[in-house]
């Protein structure tokens, strides 16, 4: 009779152990643990965050993100270490100011130019946006080596980046040197027929190739060998009062005699 009674006692005990996050649980009475805001999936049978929440390893719970629904409830706050808040307007998570949500990261992040800091605990620069904390300004800058485009405001790559590893893949060629990521080279290259002139730090058209004379944002002929794009014939041909000189390979003025 005693040990019929103490085998009762352990197993009542044993139904009730709290489970933690992805472990085996029931569903009634809900054996996870609610302090984390864990519930037993009824397909499955294991301790998982009720939706939209997500489990943090690192803060040992659920929470929403950004753009989730949020409120002043325990079981649906926003998680802090994504350094966002729930906007009791919107009622929706989102990044404290300056930060903006980055996709890479998962987590709210610091744009370009903006202060940062290099220790563990601060938020990171952008890596969508291809960023780094520099260690000289303590601001955000375009990681080595793309440049700042502050037309695009975005970070580029230049001719002859590598341009399609993971890490560059969604950065951008330079579209202001009209720069394409090459898919044989894995470089940053003219498109062809255009070619690459140092001087310029431009892609340029050569004498004879197609342009387009009514657009600013389209390859330009190469101004150095005084070519101009014919607005009659939509090709790259020597200005006015020039000739092409095949032993310069550039278009030279003309010159009148007197007589």
């Amino acid at each position: 009779m005693y040990r019929s009674f103490s085998f009762i006692i352990i197993s009542l005990s044993a139904h009730f152990v709290t489970c933690y996050y992805n472990r085996s649980c029931t569903v009634n009475p809900n054996s996870c643990d609610e302090s984390k805001f864990l519930v037993c999936s009824t397909t499955v049978l294991k301790c998982f965050c009720e939706s939209p929440s997500k489990w943090d390893k690192y803060l040992q719970s659920c929470f929403r993100k950004h753009g989730d629904a949020c409120s002043n409830s325990p079981e649906a706050q926003c998680n802090p270490s994504h350094y966002s808040y729930c906007d009791s307007t919107l009622q929706k998570c989102r990044c404290f100011r300056p930060l903006a949500w980055d996709s890479k990261l998962n987590k709210c992040s610091l744009s370009y130019g903006t202060n940062c800091q290099l220790m563990i605990g601060y938020p990171q620069c952008s890596a969508s946006n291809f960023l780094k904390c520099s260690p000289s300004t303590h601001k955000c800058d375009c990681k080595s080596p793309a440049t700042r485009d502050f037309n695009l405001d975005q970070c580029v790559l230049s001719y002859g980046d590598e341009c399609s590893s993971a890490e560059r893949k969604d950065i951008n060629c330079s579209s202001r040197q009209f720069l394409e990521c090459n898919e044989s080279s894995s470089t940053c290259d003219c498109s062809e027929p255009a070619v690459w002139n140092s001087d310029l730090y431009s892609c340029v058209l050569g004498r004879g190739q197609r342009c387009d004379p009514y657009s600013d944002n389209s390859i330009p002929c190469n101004p150095l060998e005084s070519l101009q794009c014919n607005a009659g014939s939509s090709v790259c041909e020597c200005r006015s009062d020039y000739v092409w000189d095949d032993l310069v390979e550039s278009c030279v003025a003309i010159t009148y005699n007197d007589d």
